[in-house]
């Protein structure tokens, strides 16, 4: 049988049988490579909606609201003091509060050390304090008040103006003679 072809308005032959070979030929290439990687693109789709849809049905859920904020401190704050400075508020999302942004956030007070927060399902956040404890006192040259720092260094926001007992004093850079 005679190949078909065409003039075209230019008058060159087009071959219509190894275009039509040509264009089968590329779709069966696209079409291989879309059956091997489909299963992977429909098994993320599905991964990825249940992972939203779970998520969105959880930060909606009533039952994760946040109903108590459990304080343990050894601090002189009040427990309502380190709720307001935690920034939470009762019924807000319990899964949708950032751990690490409320103990940042606790700890830039200058007499805390340092915060562990953590979630009890299904309402609760209980925050622990632990408190600077005054190691030694330091009196600058000139001043007439007493600072009180803790072990690291950190000179806690309260002054004296007489020292505090049963702490070491440093005066001007040096220890004092008892």
């Amino acid at each position: 049988m005679a190949k078909k072809s065409r003039r075209s308005g230019s008058g060159t032959k087009i071959n219509w049988n190894a275009s039509i070979s040509a264009f089968v030929h590329g779709f069966g290439v696209a079409l291989y490579f879309f059956s091997k990687f489909l299963p992977i693109l429909l098994i993320g789709i599905i991964i990825g909606g249940t992972y939203h849809g779970v998520q969105k049905y959880l930060y909606a859920d009533p039952y994760f609201r946040l109903d108590v904020i459990r304080v343990k401190s050894d601090l002189p704050f009040t427990s309502k003091e380190v709720e307001k400075m935690s920034s939470l508020k009762l019924g807000e999302n319990l899964l949708a509060v950032d751990l690490d942004k409320i103990s940042k956030g606790i700890e830039k007070n200058p007499q805390i050390k340092r915060v562990d927060v953590r979630r009890i399902l299904p309402n609760t956040i209980e925050i622990n304090v632990v408190r600077r404890f005054e190691v030694f006192q330091v009196r600058p040259k000139g001043q007439g008040r007493y600072f009180a720092i803790d072990d690291q260094g950190i000179i806690l926001p309260k002054a004296d103006l007489s020292p505090l007992k049963g702490l070491v004093l440093l005066e001007d850079g040096t220890v004092p003679k008892t």
